[in-house]
């Protein structure tokens, strides 16, 4: 379905760039294609899933009739159960590498300087664009809401995701190196915390920013768990092989077949009913789906086919912090200024603005040296090129 959109992303890519040519190959020991690739893929995938969800959740919003997509989103809300949880498990294989390589300061460091700092920045300009033209907007919100950045951030859109992801890494980082706590017991404190947050949701208990933490943790444990296995070179031709794919995606198959029985309505407010009232098969269901995301990735990686994904994923993070923005702005234009509400045009230019917009403003970004759209001032002192911002590590 997103076909369409691929060949506008590829143009993206072609010509000369200020942008150093610096990924998960240039992060980790280069040895096999296959192993370096796959996190890339996995989060290509999951940002384009993420970009549509947002894009048609914009036109419900905005009360326009959504057609034939609402099967597509239908289709979405199955995706939700594993799109989520595949990014916190590469967030905890790449965190756990970057552990190897820095000390816990230098790593919070970071992670504060290339997801807070955007969170906070770009999280506080939403909400003052939606205070400011509270007319083009669908959100209503008032001066309050600046304080639900730090403790209700599911209300702050989609920006909610970076906050868990700082959090729950520097959790990590206090459990592990502080306290000296082994990766499989980060399981067990997951899978508590897990139990935990399903508890507190039953009970209508309002957890704020501990609610991700406690839901994610153990997705992001897990990463961290199977990373050195899922970054050994010698294990890259089993998990890219025929044999592995198949037997993922059957298993994902089953697993989401299991979900469609007897559900009243393929919606998110069922959904979330789903994941509260059914804890373990929802967690079947998110790791089936992210199983089967990363031996796709891998047999992807293997065959250097679709390598636009990839580079979709490389950039994965600043499309995270814009794609919502442009997607925006463009509804704004064509539904209330040309009033065009053809859906097919809604859908397909969306997609395509909200995943080639953010690279060409990262692009654009390098050259000019704004650095500070990206990262926190205390890192434009590095002995990188000053004229560079290189691709966040996350």
């Amino acid at each position: 379905m997103f076909y369409g959109q691929f060949g506008l992303v590829s143009s993206v890519f072609k010509g000369g760039s200020a942008i150093p040519s610096i990924s998960l190959k240039d992060q980790l020991p280069s040895t096999n294609a296959a192993r370096i690739a796959w996190p890339d893929y996995a989060r290509g995938f999951a940002i384009i899933l993420v970009v549509f969800r947002h894009l048609i959740e914009g036109l419900n919003r905005a009360d326009l009739d959504i057609g034939i997509y609402k099967h597509a989103d239908t289709i979405n809300v199955y995706f939700s159960g594993f799109r989520l949880p595949a990014f916190f498990i590469v967030a905890g294989v790449l965190a756990a590498h970057s552990l190897k390589l820095k000390t816990p300061g230098a790593f919070v460091s970071h992670r504060a300087a290339v997801i807070l700092y955007p969170y906070l920045l770009w999280g506080s300009a939403q909400l003052a664009l939606q205070l400011a033209f509270p007319q083009w907007v669908n959100a209503k919100r008032s001066i309050t809401d600046y304080s639900h950045l730090l403790y209700l951030p599911r209300t702050i859109d989609q920006f909610w995701y970076l906050y868990a992801v700082f959090n729950i890494s520097v959790l990590f980082v206090i459990l592990l190196r502080g306290l000296k706590i082994p990766a499989v017991f980060h399981l067990i404190a997951g899978v508590v915390f897990y139990l935990l947050d399903v508890y507190l949701q039953r009970l209508q208990i309002e957890t704020g920013f501990l609610h991700d933490i406690l839901h994610y943790y153990l997705f992001f444990a897990l990463g961290v768990f199977c990373s050195e296995f899922l970054l050994d070179p010698k294990n890259a031709p089993m998990l890219s092989s025929d044999n592995v794919l198949i037997v993922t995606l059957v298993f994902f198959l089953l697993c989401q077949g299991l979900f469609s029985v007897g559900a009243p309505a393929k919606d998110m407010a069922y959904f979330e009913f789903f994941t509260t009232h059914n804890p373990v098969l929802f967690f079947i269901m998110a790791i089936s789906g992210a199983g089967f995301l990363i031996a796709f990735s891998f047999w992807l990686s293997r065959k250097q086919a679709l390598v636009v994904i990839q580079k979709i994923g490389r950039w994965s993070l600043y499309i995270y912090l814009w794609h919502v923005f442009f997607i925006a702005a463009l509804r704004i234009v064509l539904v209330r200024l040309l009033h065009i509400e053809n859906v097919h045009l809604l859908v397909w230019l969306g997609m395509a603005v909200g995943i080639t917009m953010p690279i060409l403003l990262f692009r654009l970004s390098s050259r000019h040296s704004w650095q500070w759209l990206y990262r926190a001032p205390t890192l434009f002192g590095t002995k990188r090129n000053p004229s560079s911002i290189q691709y966040a590590k996350v």
